[in-house]
C-alpha cells in the first residue's frame, strides 16, 4: 500500500490482532479466545492482497512476477531469519524426540505447508503444542497457499468481467464457510488448519476490498453510522478474546464474530472516526507496523522458555518474553523487513540469492537432525529411554492390531474362559497393555470398549453433553451410546474400566459406573488415575544406580480423584494404583533395571506396563480373580 493510500488504523488492527494472539500463547487470564486474532490478520490480508492485485490489473501492469516478489520481500526474509535462529537453540534444549518433530516443522516451513504438518502431528489445541517453536507458521502457510491460487483465479474472473470478480469471491466465501461450519463439530482439527475452511475469512476481507469504494462514499454520506459500524465491528472482536476458547467449534459459524468484526472495522473506521482515531493511535501503529515480526518471534521465545522450565513456565517469565518479543520485532523490521523491501537496496539477485541460501541451511540442518533420529545416540544408553521415547511409545509399543482385535471382539458363549471386557480412555489401553505384558487373564476372552478421554466415564444426556466442546460432541455422544447399549457389558464376567479420572466430572463418573454395576452381573473392578511429576532434565541428571532409587511426586489432581472414588466405591472395587505404586508422595521414575515407567507422566512404557501391571494385579481386589 503506498503512501497515499496507507491507513493507519489498519496497522492498529494489525497491533490488536498480534496483542491477543500474543496473551493467549502466554496463557493469560483472559484470553482464552486470543486465537481470533489470526483470523483478524486472514481479513486484513485478504483486504490487502484483493486490493493491490485488482488495483494493477485494472492499471494493466499487473505480473505474476512482480507479485510473487513482493510478496516473496514482505514475507520470507523475516521468517526465515527466525527460522534459521532457532535451530542451535532447538539443538541445545530439545530432546531427541522433540528434535524430531521441530525438523520436520522447519522443513515443512520452507515448502509452504506447516499447517499440513501440524495438522497430521498435532492439534493447534493440545497440550503438547505448547513445546512446538514453529507452530505458528501454520497460518503463513495458509496465506501462502492463498497467494498461490488467488491471483489466477482474480486475473480470469477479470477478463470476464467485474461482475465475474464478484460472483467468484461470494461463491468462495459461501462455500467455504459451509465447509467450515459443517467440518468445525465433525472434524475439527481439519477445518482449523486448511485453506478451504480458511479462504472465506481471506475471501471476506476480498469482498471489502472490491465494495471499497461504496463503503468509502457511505462513510461520507453518513458519518453517524458509519463511526457507530467501526465501534461494533472492534466490540466483536474484543467479545471473542474472553468468550471463546478451545471448546469453540472454530473456524465454523462462531468465527463470524471476530470476521465480521474485522470487516467493519476495515470497511469503516477511518483516521478521523472513534475507532479510527483509537487505532491510529502512534503507540498502537508502531506495535502494528512490527506486529508481523512479532508475531514470528513470540512462539520460538515462549516454546524455549518452557521447556527450560520443564514444560511450563511461570507467566510472569512469558509477559516479560511478550516485552522482549517486541524488542526483536523492532530490530527485525528496521534491519530486515524495511531493507528487504527496498529494491534499490536488495535487488531481485541478491534477494533470491538469499532467501535460496537460508532456506537450504533450514533444509540441510533439518535432514541432518532427522538423519541421526535427534542425536538420541549421543546420550548414554540407559538415558536414551528417557530422552528419545515419544508420545507415540504410549499405544504402539503392543500390536496396535491386538487391541483393535479386542475394541471387535464380541464374546463366545461356546469359547473357554471367562469373558473380560476392559471400559476407558487411553488408561484403558494401558491397562490392556499392562495385561499382555504380564500375560495377565492368559485363559479367558479379553475385550475392550473405548471412550475418548475428553467424553468422559458418562452415559450421555443434556448435563455431560454441555461439558463437552461441540467440536467433539458427535463423537462423544457415539461413544456414549454403546456405553449405554454395548451388548457385552451384559455378558461380562469382569469388567475392568480404567480411565483419567476427573474431580470436576466425578459425580457423573460415579453416576455412570453404578448403572453399569447394577445393570451387568459381573465383577467390577475401577482402576484409579496414575499421574506423576515428569521432568526429563531432572531424570537424566542422575546415573544409572542413582536413577533406579530416584522418586518423583504423584500430580495433587490425581491424587484428589483417586480419593474420591475410593470414598464412592469402596476399596474392594477401587484400586489405586498410586497406593501400589508409591510410598506416600514418593513413586518411582525407573524400574529396578533402570527402565523408565512412564514416558509422559500418565501412560506406561513397556517396562511399565509390566513393572506396575504385576504389583496392581497382585493387589488384595484381585486376589480372588486369579488374573496372573
Amino acid at each position: 500500500m503506498n503512501a497515499r493510500n496507507y491507513r493507519p488504523e489498519i496497522d492498529g488492527l494489525r497491533a490488536v490482532a498480534v496483542l491477543v494472539v500474543l496473551f493467549y500463547h502466554a496463557g493469560m487470564p483472559g484470553f482464552s479466545g486470543g486465537f481470533v486474532g489470526v483470523d483478524v490478520f486472514f481479513v486484513i490480508s485478504g483486504f490487502l492482497i484483493t486490493r493491490i492485485i485488482l488495483s494493477d490489473i485494472e492499471a494493466g501492469k499487473f505480473s505474476y512476477r512482480n507479485f510473487y516478489e513482493r510478496r516473496i520481500r514482505r514475507i520470507l526474509p523475516p521468517l526465515l531469519l527466525v527460522s534459521v535462529l532457532t535451530i542451535p537453540v532447538a539443538l541445545l534444549t530439545m530432546y531427541p524426540d522433540q528434535l524430531v518433530d521441530y525438523a520436520k516443522s522447519l522443513i515443512a516451513t520452507q515448502l509452504f505447508a506447516a499447517n499440513i504438518h501440524f495438522l497430521l502431528s498435532s492439534g493447534y489445541f493440545q497440550t503438547a503444542s505448547e513445546l512446538k517453536p514453529l507452530l505458528h507458521f501454520w497460518s503463513l502457510a495458509v496465506e501462502e497457499q492463498f497467494y498461490f491460487v488467488v491471483p489466477a483465479l482474480l486475473m480470469l474472473a477479470a477478463r470476464l468481467g467485474r461482475r465475474w470478480v464478484f460472483g467468484l469471491l461470494w461463491a468462495i466465501v459461501l462455500i467455504s464457510f459451509i465447509l467450515a461450519d459443517w467440518m468445525s463439530t465433525r472434524q475439527p482439527d481439519v477445518a482449523f488448519f486448511i485453506l478451504p475452511t480458511r479462504a472465506w475469512e481471506l475471501g471476506m476481507g476480498a469482498l471489502v476490498s472490491m465494495h471499497f469504494s461504496r463503503l468509502d462514499t457511505a462513510v461520507v454520506r453518513f458519518p453517524g453510522p458509519a463511526a457507530m459500524a467501526g465501534w461494533i465491528g472492534l466490540a466483536m472482536i474484543a467479545i471473542s478474546v474472553p468468550l471463546f476458547s478451545e471448546i469453540t467449534p472454530f473456524p465454523g459459524r462462531y468465527a463470524l464474530i471476530p470476521v465480521v468484526g474485522t470487516a467493519l472495522v476495515i470497511g469503516f473506521s477511518r483516521p478521523t472516526s472513534g475507532s479510527g482515531k483509537v487505532l491510529s493511535l502512534p503507540f498502537v501503529v508502531s506495535i502494528g507496523l512490527v506486529s508481523y515480526s512479532a508475531y514470528l518471534w513470540h512462539q520460538p521465545l515462549f516454546v524455549f522458555a518452557r521447556l527450560h522450565f520443564g514444560g511450563e513456565a511461570p507467566l510472569s517469565v512469558l509477559l516479560l518474553l511478550s516485552v522482549v518479543t517486541f524488542i526483536l520485532a523492532a530490530i527485525s523490521w528496521r534491519w530486515i523487513e524495511r531493507p528487504f523491501r527496498d529494491r534499490q537496496r536488495m535487488p531481485s539477485k541478491l534477494l533470491l540469492t538469499w532467501v535460496i541460501s537460508t532456506a537450504a541451511i533450514c533444509i540441510l540442518a533439518a535432514t541432518i537432525i532427522l538423519a541421526r533420529a535427534g542425536f538420541a545416540d549421543s546420550y548414554p544408553t540407559w538415558q536414551r529411554d528417557v530422552v528419545a521415547i515419544s508420545a507415540a511409545d504410549s499405544t504402539d509399543y503392543t500390536d496396535s492390531s491386538e487391541y483393535a482385535k479386542a475394541l471387535a471382539r464380541s464374546f463366545e458363549s461356546k469359547a473357554s474362559g471367562r469373558r473380560v471386557l476392559i471400559i476407558g480412555d487411553s488408561f484403558s489401553q494401558d491397562l490392556f497393555n499392562m495385561i499382555r505384558a504380564n500375560h495377565a487373564f492368559a485363559d479367558d476372552q479379553i475385550a475392550a470398549l473405548n471412550i475418548p478421554a475428553r467424553c468422559g466415564a458418562s452415559l450421555g444426556g443434556k448435563e455431560a453433553e454441555a461439558k463437552i466442546s461441540a467440536r467433539y460432541l458427535s463423537r462423544c455422544r457415539e461413544a456414549w451410546q454403546q456405553l449405554r447399549t454395548d451388548s457385552r457389558i451384559d455378558q461380562a464376567d469382569i469388567i475392568l474400566m480404567a480411565f483419567f479420572w476427573n474431580s470436576r466430572r466425578m459425580d457423573s463418573s460415579v453416576a455412570t459406573i453404578k448403572a453399569l454395576s447394577s445393570r451387568s452381573d459381573a465383577v467390577l473392578r475401577v482402576i484409579g488415575s496414575k499421574d506423576f511429576e515428569r521432568d526429563r532434565k531432572i531424570l537424566i541428571q542422575n546415573s544409572l544406580t542413582d536413577a533406579v532409587d530416584l522418586r518423583v511426586r504423584p500430580r495433587k489432581g490425581a491424587l484428589a480423584a483417586n480419593g474420591m472414588l475410593s470414598d464412592a466405591l469402596g476399596k474392594e472395587v477401587f484400586v489405586d494404583p498410586l497406593t501400589i505404586l508409591c510410598d506416600g508422595n514418593r513413586c518411582p521414575a525407573f524400574n529396578e533395571s533402570g527402565r523408565i515407567i512412564t514416558y509422559d507422566g500418565r501412560h506406561l512404557t513397556p517396562a511399565g506396563a509390566s513393572y506396575l501391571g504385576y504389583r496392581l494385579f497382585s493387589a488384595p481386589q484381585f486376589s480372588g480373580l486369579n488374573p496372573l
